[in-house]
C-alpha cells in the first residue's frame, strides 16, 4: 500500500509536505521568542507590608504566624518558608508535584482574605504568583543625561519621556530613579499649628477622611434595573486640599495654617554614569509579548526621542537590553545549527559523491524543522534556548533515516532491479530498522515526564518536544517523500545510467581504511576490547576534569558589583562609599561605562567593558574581576561582592536573584551552593552560621560567601508608663502614629491627580 502511494500519489505526498511546511512557517511567526521557557514555578508568595517600621519579632507574632496558620490548612503543600524584614515579610508556599498552581493561587487568595481581618490595621497582605516570564520582565535599562541640572532632567523625564515610553504597545511600566520626584507639599507653620493644637498626623487624618477611591456603599433599584453605588472622592485641584476644614469654629482652613503647592520629594536614590548625575529608567514589559519585537520598537522610539530632545541637550542611552542578549544567543544557536547541517551535507557529499542524492537528503532539514514548529504551537512551548538546542541536536540525527532509505534504494537499483521494485523493496527492507532506531531515541525522553524535579520536567518537555517532533517528521519524510523524489529522479534517467551509483567501490580510500581497521579488530579481539575500555575510562576522567572547572562564568562585557551598608545607613553615607569605589575603579583600563544606582543601605555599580577588552591588557573576565576584588577588598564600611546579597529586600524582590537562579539551572553563570540552618533560637543559629562562614571563607575553592540574615539595626527604645497612659486614655498606637509624623517629610499616603499624572501628598514643617 505504501509502495503504491509512493509511486502513484506523488502530487498528494508533495502537497502534504508543502502544506505542513507552509503551516510551520506560519506557526514559527506566531510563536513567542524568549531566552528562558515560560513556566509557572511550583510555589506562591504571600507578601506582608507594614505602613511603618516594625520590629521583626512583632511582625512575626502579629502577622506572619497567623497567616502561616491559615495557609497550613490548605492541601498539597510541601513546605512553608518565611523571611521577615523591618517593614515587610515574605511567606513562600511550596506545593507538591502535580498541583495546579492556578487553582492553588485562588485558594491561597481566599485564605489570605479571611486571615487579613484578624491582623492589625497597619499590615497589608498580597499574594503573588511567579513564573519565568516575570523573572526577566525588566528588559531594558536606560540612562537619561543632559544639562541644566539633575532636577531639570528628572522633570523632562517625568513629564515627557516617561509617557512616550509607556505608550509603546508591550511596555507596562517605566520605573524612574535618580533626581527628586515631583509631589504636592503641605508645609505647616509651626507657630500657627501649635496655637491651634494641630499636629501633622491630624492633618494627614483629615486628608484621608476627605478622599475615597471607588468605595462600594450599596445598591439602588430603579425601573427594574439594579445599580451599584460607589463613592469616589479624589483631589484634582490644589484648592481642594487648601480648603479642607481643620477646625470647624471659625472655620480654620488648611491654607490658613499651611502653604500648599507643587514641590519635590526628599531624594531617595542617586543615579550616576561615569561619575556624572543621571536619571535611570527601567522598562518593564507585559507578559506574552515578543521581547525581540518590543526591543526593536522601543529602540525606534528612543531614536525619535533623541532627535526631538537633541536641541534641549537631552540624550537617552541604552545601557542594558535583555532582548539584545537573547537575540544574540538565539542567532548563535541558529547559526550553529545551520553550520552543523552544512557539515552534515558536506560529509554526505564525501561519502556519496552524487549531487542529486545530497540534494534529496538535504530536503529533510528545512521540511522537518519548519513542520516541527506546528508541534511547538500545539504543545504551547516557545522558541527558546532549550527548544533551539533540541532542534540543533536533531539536525544531525534526522538525516540518518533518509540516508538509510536512499542508500538501500540505489543499492537495489545498482543490482539490476527496475525502478518501481527498487523503490518499493528498498523501503520495505529498512522501514522496521529506522522505525526502531527512531523509537529508541524518542523513548529516552519518556522518563523526564515522570521526574519529580520541576527543572528536569521543564528541560525534558522543551528539549523532548523539539527533538521528538523533528525526528518523527524525519521518519515520515524518509518513508514517503525521499522514496517519492528518488523514484521521480530515477524514472527520468537513461537506462544506461540506471546503475550509476557510487556506493564506494573497492578502490575507495575511505573504504580501504575501514577494511584495515575492521580486520585488525577481528584479528585481535582482546586488544580491541582493552583499547575500548581504556578509551571509555579516559573519557570519563576528562569529563570529570572538565566538570571540576565550572566556576568560570559565561563571557559578557558587563557585570554588577553589589554594595550592602550596615543597617541604618543613610543615603548620604551610602553615596560616600560608592563615590570611594568609583574612584578606585576609574583607572580600570577595560572600563567603558560605570553606572551607579544608590539607595539607602544598598547600591549597585554596573561596569560595562569595552568590546575588545580582552586585547587591552590580555586579561579575561575572571582576571578583571580579581583585579576589581583587590581594589575593594580594603573597604570596611560595607559588604561588597559580585553576587546579590540574599538578605537584600531590593535585589531579592526585583527578580534579579531569581533570574540568576534560573541562569544557573540552565548552566549559565557561576556555581553556587546553599546551606540551610534550622532551629528555634535565632541568636544561636546566627553564631553558628558566622562560624561556618568563617571556615568557608578560608577554603581556596570558594571565592565568596554570604549569609541570609540582616545585621542588628540601631534603635531607640521608648518605655512608657502603662498606668499613666491608661489614666489619660492614650494608646500605644496613637503615640506611634504621632511620632511617625515628626519626620522631615511625612507622607499622608494619599495622592493628588492632575490629568494622567499622580503625585504623592507630603506634609512637612516650615524651616525656622
Amino acid at each position: 500500500m505504501i509502495g503504491n502511494l509512493i509511486i502513484k500519489r506523488k502530487t498528494l505526498i508533495s502537497m502534504i509536505f508543502i502544506a505542513s511546511t507552509m503551516l510551520g512557517i506560519v506557526s514559527y511567526r506566531l510563536l513567542p521568542v524568549e531566552l528562558f521557557p515560560n513556566a509557572e514555578l511550583p510555589f506562591l508568595i504571600a507578601q506582608v507590608f507594614s505602613y511603618q517600621e516594625t520590629d521583626p519579632g512583632d511582625m512575626e507574632r502579629d502577622a506572619i504566624i497567623p497567616i502561616e496558620g491559615a495557609i497550613g490548612t490548605l492541601e498539597n503543600i510541601d513546605r512553608i518558608e518565611s523571611t521577615i524584614y523591618p517593614r515587610s515579610g515574605m511567606i513562600t508556599v511550596f506545593y507538591n508535584k502535580g498541583t495546579s498552581i492556578k487553582y492553588a493561587y485562588l485558594k491561597l487568595q481566599e485564605k489570605i482574605s479571611t486571615a487579613k481581618s484578624s491582623l492589625p490595621d497597619n499590615y497589608v497582605v498580597q499574594v503573588f504568583k511567579i513564573d519565568t516570564e516575570q523573572i526577566s520582565n525588566q528588559f531594558m535599562n536606560l540612562q537619561v543625561r543632559g544639562g541644566g541640572g539633575l532636577d531639570r532632567v528628572r522633570k523632562i523625564v517625568d513629564t515627557e519621556i516617561k509617557k512616550e515610553l509607556e505608550n509603546i504597545d508591550g511596555i507596562s511600566n517605566a520605573d524612574v530613579s535618580g533626581g527628586r520626584e515631583k509631589s504636592v507639599e503641605i508645609i505647616i507653620d509651626d507657630d500657627i499649628s501649635e496655637a491651634y493644637g494641630i499636629t501633622p498626623s491630624r492633618i494627614s487624618s483629615l486628608i484621608r477622611q476627605n478622599s475615597a477611591s471607588s468605595t462600594f456603599v450599596g445598591q439602588v433599584r430603579e425601573s427594574g434595573s439594579k445599580y451599584f453605588v460607589n463613592v469616589i472622592a479624589e483631589y484634582n485641584d490644589i484648592s481642594d486640599i487648601e480648603n479642607i476644614t481643620v477646625i470647624r469654629d471659625g472655620p480654620v482652613l488648611l491654607k490658613d495654617i499651611a502653604e500648599v503647592y507643587f514641590g519635590v520629594k526628599e531624594q531617595e536614590s542617586i543615579s550616576r554614569v561615569n561619575g556624572k548625575d543621571a536619571v535611570t529608567i527601567n522598562l518593564v514589559r507585559d507578559a506574552q509579548v515578543n521581547l525581540i519585537d518590543l526591543s526593536h520598537k522601543t529602540r525606534e522610539v528612543i531614536s525619535r526621542l533623541n532627535e526631538k530632545f537633541a536641541s534641549r541637550d537631552i540624550e537617552i542611552i541604552i545601557q542594558n537590553d535583555t532582548a539584545e542578549v537573547m537575540e544574540k544567543n538565539i542567532d548563535l544557536i541558529i547559526r550553529l545549527a545551520l553550520i552543523g547541517g552544512l557539515i552534515a551535507v558536506v560529509i554526505l557529499w564525501i561519502f556519496l559523491r552524487n549531487l542529486r542524492l545530497v540534494l534529496i537528503i538535504t530536503l529533510a532539514i528545512p521540511i522537518s524543522v519548519f513542520t516541527a514548529f506546528n508541534f511547538f504551537y500545539t504543545a504551547g512551548i516557545s522558541i527558546n534556548s532549550l527548544t533551539l538546542i533540541g532542534m540543533a541536536l536533531a539536525v544531525g540525527m534526522l538525516l540518518d533515516n533518509s540516508i538509510v532509505v536512499l542508500e538501500n534504494i540505489y543499492r537495489l537499483k545498482a543490482a539490476g532491479k527496475d525502478t518501481d521494485t527498487a523503490v518499493i523493496q528498498g523501503v520495505k527492507e529498512v522501514w522496521r530498522s529506522i522505525f526502531a532506531a527512531t523509537l529508541t531515541t524518542v523513548t529516552v525522553f519518556i522518563p523526564f515526564i515522570f521526574s519529580s524535579n520541576f527543572l528536569i520536567q521543564l528541560i525534558g518537555k522543551h528539549i523532548g518536544v523539539s527533538i521528538i517532533s523533528t525526528l518523527l517528521i524525519s521518519l515520515v519524510l524518509a518513508l514517503l517523500l525521499v522514496p517519492m523524489v528518488t523514484h521521480f529522479f530515477l524514472t527520468r534517467r537513461k537506462a544506461a545510467d540506471s546503475a550509476d551509483f557510487r556506493s564506494e567501490s573497492g578502490d575507495s580510500r575511505l573504504l580501504e581504511i575501514y577494511n584495515v581497521l575492521l580486520k585488525s579488530c577481528l584479528r585481535f579481539p582482546l586488544r580491541t576490547i582493552i583499547g575500548t575500555i581504556v578509551i571509555f575510562f579516559a573519557s570519563i576522567i576528562i569529563c570529570f576534569g572538565m566538570s571540576l572547572n565550572i566556576t568560570e562564568e559565561a563571557e559578557s562585557n558587563s557585570f554588577n558589583i553589589y554594595i550592602t551598608m550596615p543597617e541604618g545607613a543613610t543615603l548620604e553615607t551610602t553615596d560616600l562609599t560608592v563615590a570611594d569605589l568609583e574612584q578606585r575603579f576609574e583607572s580600570l583600563a577595560e572600563k567603558e561605562d560605570m553606572i551607579s544606582d544608590i539607595r539607602e543601605e544598598e547600591a549597585v555599580i554596573t561596569l560595562r567593558l569595552k568590546d575588545d577588552y580582552q586585547k587591552i591588557d590580555n586579561r579575561d573576565m575572571q582576571e578583571i574581576k580579581e583585579d576589581i576584588r583587590d581594589r575593594f577588598s580594603s573597604v570596611r564600611s560595607a559588604s561588597i561582592g559580585f553576587d546579590a546579597p540574599q538578605s537584600s529586600r531590593r535585589f531579592r524582590s526585583g527578580g534579579g536573584g531569581m533570574g540568576r537562579t534560573m541562569e544557573r539551572m540552565f548552566g549559565i553563570g557561576s556555581q553556587q551552593e546553599k546551606i540551610e540552618i534550622k532551629g528555634n533560637d535565632i541568636e544561636v543559629m546566627q553564631n553558628f552560621a558566622e562560624n561556618i562562614e568563617y571556615y568557608l571563607d578560608n577554603l581556596g575553592s570558594i571565592s565568596s560567601t554570604s549569609m541570609n540574615i540582616s545585621e542588628n539595626r540601631p534603635e531607640i527604645h521608648l518605655l512608657f508608663d502603662t498606668k499613666v497612659m491608661s489614666y489619660y486614655g492614650i494608646t500605644l498606637a496613637s503615640v506611634a502614629y504621632e511620632l511617625n509624623s515628626f519626620q522631615n517629610e511625612y507622607s499622608s499616603r494619599m495622592q493628588f491627580k492632575q490629568g494622567s499624572d499622580t503625585y504623592d501628598i507630603l506634609i512637612s514643617k516650615k524651616n525656622p
